[in-house]
């Protein structure tokens, strides 16, 4: 369950957690797992435990990079963003770069290309002021 990304919840019995996950997920923005994880898919029930995350390469007012992350270490792959960062709605994004450094030989060092975020926790109490 994605709800289960945020856990039990704050101690004090609060369900408010951030959350920050990132990897591989192998689906592309638009695709069911991807749409799941966001909240876009209204095929599956809404429940409370859901969690619906940010793309933060979506999202971002700064960006930086190529549009995809999949290499075959010489060229860009188009249209293949497969890795992500994906952040609960209290982390503001501040820039998002996808990294496409290559080697002596211009070759690029993976298959994957790897997505540097800057992001910054929102305090509770600024959340609820802002409201």
């Amino acid at each position: 369950r994605v709800g289960a990304l945020a856990g039990d919840g704050e101690p004090d019995g609060s369900r408010e957690r951030s959350v920050v996950f990132v990897g591989d997920l192998n689906s592309t923005p638009g695709s069911e797992p991807h749409r799941i994880l966001t909240g876009r898919d209204e095929s599956h029930e809404r429940t409370d435990d859901r969690v619906d995350l940010r793309d933060a390469v979506a999202d971002a007012d700064v960006r930086h990079g190529p549009t995809t992350t999949v290499t075959d270490f010489v060229r860009l792959i188009d249209d293949r963003r497969i890795d992500h960062v994906l952040v609960s709605p209290d982390i503001e994004l501040e820039a998002v770069e996808t990294l496409a450094d290559r080697d002596d030989r211009g070759r690029y060092p993976s298959d994957h290309l790897p997505v540097l975020a800057r992001l910054r926790r929102h305090s509770a109490a600024s959340m609820s002021s802002s409201s």
